[in-house]
């Protein structure tokens, strides 16, 4: 354990011999955030040397967008209340960033007001707590990816091989049928194999602020020469907001919406799509005129695999269902037999929690 020159330390030994054995980050601060003593479960957690950190505000550990906002209502918190524990993202010396656990305790010390921080990194166990809980769900997920592999090497060749012998022989009308009907039907598997892929194994989402209107428009484009070849009328509202999110998913996730909407309307229909702010939420609806879902069924379409079409894979809206997750939203689904259906994609308005985004202290003395 380092020492360092401050007469508001005095540690007994078998105090600095507890601190040097605990494998959690601790802290020993002046009230105004400044760090006394850190020990080497700090040193190993964050990437400073005990003695760099000394002397350095406890800011140092929090992201730059947090150190404003959050870090100065985290020190108010603890002035007002001596106990806090809150969820943070914090940073190491590398630059990668980690969920935190931060319980804060401000300390009278016969020597005057300590605040104490000891700081647990939960990414591993929030990992572990994840896994337990979609154990099955995980299982499910190595099997079909399993499935995936296994059929796209030979799918590869198959198509492969059919071709050189279309091309190398001499086709009548009716070879030219079988071959097109074949192709099609290598392409339907291939595009299954495709999306067994996205769903074992999704990107991990790119957050930005993206206009709702571009991805409204990014959704509908994918399905529009299908929308225009079968009649379907498509109506647009979207109230424009600028959102956190990964356009190009939430853009997928509304062409599924599209494309499933439009594979309900074999004779024509409507399809509106709509946007509008629902606080905390921003909500993209996409309704549809078709023949609704059967009440009975409605919870399980999310699951994978799950299908009430003798054409489909069920895979579509269980990667829905996966985008949403990962963009912290969720998906409802509400339907009429005979009447149509409407699905509606919930998005954060505000991805940070208030302690994040206004000063408390000046909320307070505003009061």
């Amino acid at each position: 354990m380092t020492r360092f020159s401050t007469d508001r330390i005095d540690c007994p030994h078998f105090l600095r011999d507890l601190l040097t054995s605990l494998p959690q980050a601790l802290l020993i601060c002046e009230p105004d955030g400044t760090i006394l003593v850190a020990n080497p479960g700090a040193e190993a957690m964050f990437g400073h040397g005990a003695q760099s950190m000394s002397g350095k505000p406890l800011s140092i550990l929090f992201t730059p967008e947090d150190q404003d906002i959050l870090y100065t209502n985290l020190l108010h918190l603890v002035e007002e209340k001596a106990t806090v524990d809150e969820q943070a993202m914090l940073l190491r010396r590398s630059g990668t960033r980690f969920m935190a656990m931060l319980h804060l305790r401000g300390y009278d010390h016969p020597r005057g007001r300590l605040l104490l921080a000891h700081i647990l990194d939960i990414d591993h166990e929030k990992q572990m707590e994840k896994l337990l809980q979609e154990i099955g769900y995980q299982d499910l997920l190595r099997v079909a990816n399993g499935v995936g592999h296994e059929i796209r090497n030979p799918l590869l060749i198959i198509g492969g091989y059919l071709r050189k012998m279309y091309t190398s022989c001499k086709a009548t009308d009716e070879d030219d049928t079988y071959y097109k009907c074949i192709v099609d039907n290598l392409k339907k598997i291939e595009n299954i194999v495709r999306k067994i892929e996205f769903f074992t194994n999704p990107p991990k989402p790119a957050f930005f602020s993206a206009p709702t209107a571009l991805v409204v428009e990014m959704g509908v484009t994918r399905n529009s020469k299908e929308l225009q070849a079968s009649g379907i009328r498509c109506l647009i509202k979207v109230a424009p907001v600028n959102l956190v999110m990964d356009q190009h998913l939430i853009s997928r996730a509304l062409a599924i919406l599209m494309e499933n909407a439009a594979d309900a309307l074999h004779d024509g229909g409507e399809i509106r799509v709509t946007g509008a702010t629902r606080e905390p939420w921003y909500v993209f609806s996409v309704q549809d005129t078709g023949p609704g879902i059967p009440e009975a069924d409605l919870a399980s379409i999310f699951q994978p695999f799950f299908s009430t079409k003798n054409h489909s894979a069920g895979i579509d809206l269980a990667i829905l269902k996966r985008i949403m997750d990962s963009h912290q939203g969720k998906v409802e689904v509400f339907s009429n037999v005979d009447k149509g259906t409407r699905f509606d994609l919930f998005l954060p308005l505000e991805r940070r929690r208030l302690i994040r985004r206004e000063n408390l202290a000046d909320q307070k003395s505003g009061a």
